[in-house]
């Protein structure tokens, strides 16, 4: 009996340590691919240096959307892992975060006094789609602390 509470006990602290290592590799993944989707976007605004120009208006936009997703994606996978919610209720979470983002910042840039009188045209989408990306950056980014703080 000695013999085996020794033997268990040595699988259930192996098995924890595997877990743990298991969860970092995991976790370093994800961080990797955050700052992919970040060096990604950099690389599509460096296209158009010329940012709120209107001839990059269609390049930044795709390119907000498409870091959107990048982010939303790696979002999915952290809150599987490490908050057993699944990826719809996620995808759902951030569609909505996403949304209330983009129409408070668009109600912010197109209803203010300047706007009203100058009509600052399309630049306003574009400025609501910058603070959408940045705002979900930010979410997981903070999501991505956290957990590296609790999990040492």
């Amino acid at each position: 009996m000695k013999n085996f509470l020794i033997f268990f006990s040595l699988a259930l602290i192996l098995n924890i340590t595997n877990t743990k290592a298991n969860d970092i590799n995991e976790f370093n993944k994800l961080k990797n691919n955050f700052n992919s989707c970040t060096k990604e976007f950099e690389t599509i605004e460096e296209k158009c240096p010329e940012k709120w120009k209107y001839n990059c208006y269609n390049i930044l936009m795709e390119g907000n959307k498409i870091t959107q997703k990048c982010y939303i994606n790696i979002a999915k996978k952290l809150f599987f892992l490490y908050y057993n919610q699944d990826y719809n209720k996620t995808q759902k979470m951030f569609d909505n975060i996403a949304d209330f983002t983009y129409k408070t910042h668009l109600y912010i840039y197109q209803e203010n006094n300047y706007c009203q009188h100058n009509n600052c045209g399309t630049s306003v989408y574009l400025r609501s789609q910058y603070a959408t990306t940045y705002a979900i950056k930010d979410y997981i980014d903070k999501t991505l602390i956290t957990i590296n703080n609790y999990s040492k």
